[in-house]
């Protein structure tokens, strides 16, 4: 158990809470990072998967191309634009789940063995 009163926890997230900067960066960056990757992947080619399979089983599929080489060159030149979108989501859910971790953490100290986790 904490050495903290429930009252000291109580008035601590008020003053470590900013106003609302951080939820603003989190939604900011994960509508933009989901906006960058879905425009990345928007105008890939697409080769459903059995068609591609299929392909394969025809004589001489060693010597052609697969099927699904366009897709991946695709994605090969907006690789930038799908590394940036990712980082975007990465941001944004750090962002959101960091604040509340620390907050979820320190209450349940604070709580005494009536919520802490069995070990």
């Amino acid at each position: 158990m904490s050495d903290e009163s429930v009252e000291e926890t109580l008035a601590w997230r008020p003053s470590r809470h900013p106003r609302c900067g951080r939820a603003v960066v989190a939604a900011v960056a994960t509508l933009v990072g989901g906006i960058v990757s879905s425009t990345a992947l928007s105008g890939q080619p697409h080769v459903p998967l059995v068609t591609a399979l299929q392909n394969e089983t025809r004589p001489g599929a060693d010597t052609r191309p697969s099927l699904r080489t366009p897709q991946l060159e695709y994605i090969h030149d907006h690789a930038a634009q799908l590394i940036l979108g990712g980082v975007l989501l990465a941001i944004g859910l750090l962002r959101a789940a960091g604040r509340r971790l620390a907050t979820s953490t320190r209450a349940t100290k604070a709580g005494g063995p009536s919520c802490s986790v069995p070990r």
